[in-house]
């Protein structure tokens, strides 16, 4: 799984073809997406997207 900060049509479609990736916006992922993968790739602005997002 491979987190973004903000929406990125270029990467989200190359992203489709490597078999097995799923690229979200970091504030639209769920605790279910990161207990069902493997390897968490993210971004390094995507983080602090994140922490706001599971801060509330």
């Amino acid at each position: 799984m491979l987190l973004l900060p903000k929406p990125d049509a270029n990467l989200v479609k190359s992203g489709r073809n490597i078999p097995g990736l799923n690229v979200a916006q970091a504030d639209k992922a769920s605790t279910y997406d990161f207990v069902n993968t493997q390897v968490l790739l993210i971004q390094k602005s995507a983080l602090e997207v994140l922490q706001n997002t599971f801060k509330n």
